[in-house]
């Protein structure tokens, strides 16, 4: 109840200080802009409610001149706006606009997100403030991880009176000017996420000679400076907010600033490789792992690891101790089975501070279940192909999804032309948990649809039998819902149900497609979860796994189609739709939450994601760029040789 008064407050006392104080921000406006330059604001994305991105705006403090150390840029007025904190003053419009409050946790930088821990992640559960509990406790005098208690508290504890004693109390430490620290403008006043005690660490290390830093390739104050390259270095969050490198030690600059990136099970990608290596430009390496020490792509990356299978309970640290052996700076697979495993696995690699281009637990489970994918797309009316369980009466299963009196797997429909399922023949019967359309077959009457029946019905009673000489009684999956974020428990609803675990789901029964086949390959900003680029083709020719032949093509109903399926998700980096444009409707088919097949193709015609991943490495958020490629080219693909050695 106090939350929805507040807002009204806020936006009230907002506008009436924005008319109140309108004189003094006309002056402070001029004086900005005759000693400090323009722009006369200075503006910033920061995360706010929920970890939702806005843009902050303060008075511009610093002169616009990069060859001068950041002490210097700060100008006399700059100072004085930010001892009084009249820089602050045009956070007014974002309190107006519902962004901020006037009480609150200060919103830091967009890069410290996937530093938090779960309970420093709950300072972004109300809006950020102009001020807050850390600001009246000691200001910038005070460490990260006190300023984040402070911040707990206040959400747990928010109510008028305490944001009463908060605005008197800000008012006093501002006419005392306790708590002020000079920093650089694109930052908070302390702009770096490490703890004090580890600063020290780093600086005596320094100081030891074990560590040698350029300060002339970062213009800026030693100390800064210091603090930038550590940041860059290697400098990881453990849960327990403490600090450390992967090695327990500070690497050098030349191999830590490389951006390396992994590709785990990379198998035949050569040409994927080629073009991020080409991408890179000398810049990072390419390092690859497979479980066959064939693999084509070992004899092109800069580096290969024979690693287990992805089912081998030392698979994640062989990974982890790799990410140490070469500095990996990002990580991604090419299969799908192994996203799943990587999500689960997230917080081992951003300990070590490793971009993981992988989606989120939830949304890598979701994309591997073809029938879960089905009754999620649809309950939010995303098209998507008409698909039911292959479920046998063997069992003495009878579902809602199939059709009346009819047992999907028993029987088909009238006169072999209609399949008894809503739709006609031919259809498809596929892997539930496929792969690349592995398993995939196109049946074109009843009477072939009657051969697949009596084919799956004896592999799931072998199955069946299996399992219960193994003791398996019960095959339903326990799920939890999970409460914190509403489209995340929605997803896990999905993934679970007695039909969803029995052994007899193992295929689905898919409406027949024959509409033009389209694959968009698409890059997710890591950070703000938005859109950031994505290239279109239409498939002439296509194979298992991927297509031969294609050709480019744009269209705005399609991205837009796109933007929507994505806010549905939590992916993070490339992604492949798979789709088909019938009757005038894109309709989804697949998602595939890593590097396509088909991004070769996109990556051919200028569309390049390494850009992208190098930003969201260093904590910056991607733009939306312009969809800028040429249409209807179209692209072939061949197969090449490779020569290994011998045995």
């Amino acid at each position: 109840m106090y939350t929805y008064i507040k807002n009204i407050l806020d936006c009230f006392f907002a506008v009436l200080l924005l008319i109140i104080l309108s004189p003094l921000l006309v002056i402070i406006a001029i004086l900005v802009k005759v000693f400090n330059g323009s722009p006369i604001l200075f503006k910033q994305e920061r995360p706010g409610y929920q970890e939702k991105i806005f843009t902050i705006y303060k008075f511009r403090t610093m002169v616009d001149k990069p060859d001068l150390i950041e002490k210097e840029r700060i100008t006399k007025l700059g100072k004085f706006l930010r001892e009084t904190s009249l820089d602050e003053l045009p956070e007014l419009i974002n309190i107006i606009k519902g962004e901020m409050s006037f009480v609150g946790p200060r919103p830091l930088l967009v890069k410290y997100l996937p530093l938090y821990n779960n309970k420093q992640k709950r300072r972004h559960n109300v809006k950020p403030g102009l001020t807050g509990l850390a600001q009246v406790k000691g200001r910038n005098a005070i460490s990260f991880e006190e300023r984040f208690e402070y911040d707990v508290y206040y959400v747990d504890n928010m109510s008028f009176v305490l944001d009463l004693r908060i605005v008197f109390l800000t008012f006093w430490k501002i006419i005392k000017r306790e708590g002020v620290e000079e920093s650089a403008e694109f930052g908070v006043r302390s702009d770096e996420f490490l703890t004090q005690s580890f600063r020290e660490k780093a600086q005596s290390t320094q100081r030891e000679g074990s560590y040698k830093l350029q300060v002339t390739s970062y213009k800026k104050s030693p100390p800064q400076a210091q603090r930038q390259a550590l940041a860059l270095h290697g400098w990881g969050r453990k849960r327990n907010s403490e600090f450390r490198t992967p090695n327990s030690e500070l690497r050098t600059p030349n191999s830590e600033l490389r951006t390396n990136i992994l590709l785990t099970s990379a198998g035949r990608r050569v040409k994927l490789v080629q073009q991020l290596k080409q991408s890179l430009n000398g810049r990072g390496n390419i390092v690859v792992t497979d479980a066959d020490k064939t693999a084509p792509v070992m004899y092109f990356a800069d580096k290969g690891y024979v690693v287990p299978l992805i089912t081998d309970e030392n698979y994640i640290n062989n990974l982890l101790d790799i990410c140490d052996k070469e500095n990996i700076r990002a990580i991604t697979t090419l299969i799908d089975p192994e996203i799943e495993i990587l999500a689960k696995h997230r917080d081992l690699f951003l300990e070590k501070e490793i971009l993981l281009l992988i989606p989120s637990y939830e949304t890598a489970r979701l994309c591997f279940d073809k029938y879960s994918m089905y009754e999620y797309l649809t309950e939010n009316k995303i098209d998507t192909p008409k698909t039911y369980l292959f479920l046998s009466a063997e069992f003495g299963v009878r579902s809602s999804i199939c059709p009346p009196h009819e047992a999907c797997g028993v029987g088909g429909g009238g006169g072999g032309k209609s399949s008894g399922f809503g739709f006609d023949y031919p259809v498809f019967i596929k892997p539930r948990y496929g792969s690349g359309g592995v398993g995939a077959r196109k049946v074109n009457s009843e009477a072939e649809y009657g051969v697949w029946s009596f084919f799956l019905t004896q592999r799931r009673q072998r199955r069946h039998r299996e399992h219960r000489e193994m003791g398996v009684t019960s095959y339903k999956l326990q799920v939890t819902r999970n409460p914190a974020r509403k489209h995340r428990g929605k997803l896990w609803h999905y993934m679970g149900g007695a039909e969803s675990g029995t052994p007899n789901s193992e295929f689905i029964i898919q409406e027949f497609m024959d509409g033009e086949n389209i694959s968009v390959d698409a890059y997710i900003d890591c950070i703000s979860g938005e859109l950031i680029s994505m290239f279109c083709k239409k498939k002439i020719e296509s194979k298992i796994g991927g297509a031969n032949k294609v050709i480019t093509f744009k269209d705005n109903k399609l991205t837009a189609f796109i933007k929507d399926i994505c806010r549905l998700f939590q992916f993070k980096g490339p992604v492949d739709f798979d789709l088909f444009y019938q009757e005038g409707r894109y309709i989804l088919c697949e998602i595939n939450p890593r590097f396509g097949g088909g991004y070769v193709y996109a990556h051919a015609m200028g569309v390049d994601f390494v850009p992208y991943i190098m930003n969201n490495i260093e904590g910056r958020i991607n733009k939306e760029t312009e969809i800028d490629y040429e249409e209807n080219v179209i692209l072939m693909m061949w197969d090449d040789v490779v020569r290994g050695s011998r045995g």
